[in-house]
């Protein structure tokens, strides 16, 4: 079983099996451009946020139960995962 661990290549792990990820907009923790989503991969639960600038995603966050949370800034692979998101909405 694919699990992700809060490291570099998580983001391609979710896109590859997008059948498995769910996300739920947080209205009470969405402002404006910053969204918040309670978001759960095979039976790993979290969230994920990210900021929108002029339409671009930016500032990717994820935590699934991690060390740490990860960031876009680790990998850049969570932002097709947050635009993939945005787009939906």
């Amino acid at each position: 079983m694919t699990r992700l661990v809060g490291s570099a290549g998580d983001g391609e792990k979710i896109i590859k099996a997008w059948n498995n990820f769910s996300f739920k907009k947080d209205e009470t923790k969405s402002k404006e451009d910053f969204y918040f989503f309670d978001v759960s991969f095979k039976g790993q639960t979290g969230f994920l946020n990210f900021y929108v600038k002029d339409g671009d995603v930016r500032d990717v966050t994820i935590d699934l139960d991690f060390q740490r949370p990860l960031g876009s800034y680790n990998d850049p692979t969570l932002r097709s995962v947050a635009t993939k998101i945005f787009n939906s909405l």
